[in-house]
């Protein structure tokens, strides 16, 4: 009996570490720009959260942005950001890669110097309520984005 409670226990700690932080999977869903310039949709897949950012111009047409990705590897939050500059009739694709911290969402740039660093924080009481604060450089004030939970 003691060896099957110490190999159970042995399973949930090796499972812990794989899974993503009950912070991060609050991002699951549609989020809506306060300020009506675009949205963001999230979705879960196993370990790995993935998120797809659109922007509508002034005639209404919709466009795809970013393509992000936040997954835990050992003890760290990992977030990949594709972004898609769209130039006249071309695309052009940056890819960044940010580390963050075991539980917070504040992640640094490890792979270029801008952006220096993106945040993420939920409203004090709502949890319908995302801040973005992005850093272009260190020492700079952040941008500040606004969303609002999209209710289905």
């Amino acid at each position: 009996m003691r060896k099957v409670i110490v190999l159970f226990v042995a399973l949930i700690s090796f499972n812990g570490f794989a899974q993503l932080p009950s912070k991060v999977k609050k991002l699951a869903g549609e989020w809506s720009y306060k300020e009506g310039s675009g949205f963001e949709v999230w979705k879960q897949q196993d370990d790995l959260l993935h998120g797809y950012a659109y922007r509508i111009n002034k005639v209404g047409d919709t466009s795809m942005v970013e393509d992000m990705q936040m997954k835990r590897i050992n003890n760290s939050l990992v977030y990949t950001l594709e972004t898609y500059n769209h130039i006249e009739d071309s695309v052009v694709i940056a890819t960044n890669s940010f580390v963050g911290e075991k539980r917070k969402m504040s992640f640094i740039n490890i792979q270029a110097e801008t952006p220096y660093s993106i945040g993420y924080s939920f409203g004090f009481l709502s949890r319908n309520r995302l801040k973005i604060k992005i850093k272009y450089a260190l020492g700079q004030d952040p941008v500040v984005l606004k969303l609002v939970r999209v209710k289905e």
